[in-house]
């Protein structure tokens, strides 16, 4: 089988008739790294979106088509939705789901996960600085495979981790319900501990305030006391050696608010090596 490309003005079209076998879901993935490529060649200084659709005619096995934008897409009109609906948010990312169910398939979506990644450096490199690349006005490159799928199953968190320190986390709309959902949905483990300390490090819009806010007191209930500890120093670490050019060690009192940083927690931020900002 093989997969089409088309442009509808600035939009990229791929279609393709099915995603019954591994053949299949490799001609879409390749032709959507086409795309990519084409885009990344000929996009303008100011653009950020790469604009696409993917359209799977899939009704001789499925009875119904994938005759819209949302093949592998998340829904536009979802930015903001509460972590509860997260699932059905990115449901619309289910052909990921499909493509890593089928043989050889996580090599598939492994494969376009670097692509991915290679975009954002090669853009950063034609920048001079990081680069933005959207899917849609509401999702960032990658970000409908890697969520859908770490929803679905854990062992793709990593996978989101990785993407999450390229995003533009200034503008986040997905991340905060999304990493709150993967810990109610999947529970602790090494890999949503790794998650959440690359979360407290990486500059952001919500990540000190749900890291060290929103996910305390559930992280108290199940982490021993030890535990705990441990990984709100990590996470203070990571947060402190982000912030280290305009943040002073301990924070000051308006820090504490603004950060959640406060009880426990500070008593934990005292014990770490102080720091003037920018020293």
């Amino acid at each position: 089988m093989t997969a089409a490309l088309s442009r509808d003005r600035d939009t990229y079209v791929i279609t393709a008739q099915t995603l019954g076998k591994a053949s299949d879901a490799e001609a879409v993935i390749a032709t959507l790294s086409d795309a990519l490529t084409d885009w990344l060649n000929t996009a303008e200084v100011s653009a950020i979106e790469f604009a696409h659709r993917i359209i799977i005619d899939d009704r001789p096995t499925t009875g119904l088509p994938f005759a819209d934008d949302k093949a592998l897409h998340v829904d536009s009109q979802s930015g903001g939705a509460d972590h509860d609906d997260a699932l059905a948010t990115f449901h619309a990312g289910h052909a990921w789901i499909r493509i890593a169910g089928l043989p050889g398939g996580d090599n598939l979506i492994t494969g376009w996960l670097d692509t991915v990644k290679a975009a954002f450096a090669r853009r950063s490199e034609t920048l001079g600085y990081p680069a933005d690349i959207w899917e849609s006005p509401f999702v960032q490159l990658g970000e409908s495979a890697v969520t859908s799928l770490a929803l679905s199953d854990p062992k793709w968190i990593p996978a989101y981790t990785d993407l999450l320190a390229l995003w533009d986390l200034g503008h986040e709309v997905h991340q905060q319900p999304t990493i709150t959902a993967l810990f109610e949905t999947h529970g602790w483990s090494d890999d949503l501990r790794a998650l959440l300390i690359a979360r407290a490090g990486l500059d952001s819009q919500h990540g000190p305030e749900q890291i060290f806010g929103d996910l305390r007191a559930p992280l108290a209930r199940i982490l021993s006391d030890a535990d705990f500890t441990d990984f709100y120093r990590d996470a203070l670490t990571a947060f402190q050696q982000d912030t280290k050019d305009w943040l002073d060690w301990p924070p000051d009192a308006q820090s504490q608010k603004t950060f959640a940083i406060d009880g426990t927690l500070l008593d934990i931020a005292a014990t770490m090596p102080s720091h003037k900002a920018g020293s």
